[in-house]
């Protein structure tokens, strides 16, 4: 059960930091997707969000490296 659990967070990690990447480098997927027209607030709001996605995905790939230590990340 632990190494499913682990495989879980280290893809959920790898799902984070791929989201971050595209959201920080083409942040106007995102509006091409929903089908309405970006602006320049809402490219900057969706570069901070590619951000925090990046900043997770480290914290995850701990929480599947060592739960015992870092569980409560």
């Amino acid at each position: 059960m632990q190494a499913i659990s682990k495989g879980l967070l280290l893809l959920a990690a790898l799902d984070s930091a791929a989201t971050g990447a595209l959201a920080l480098i083409y942040p106007s997927i995102l509006f091409h997707f929903l089908q309405i027209p970006a602006n320049d607030d809402g490219l900057l709001l969706c570069r901070l969000l590619g951000v925090l996605f990046l900043a997770h995905g480290p914290f995850l790939f701990l929480a599947a490296y060592r739960p015992g230590v870092y569980r409560g990340l």
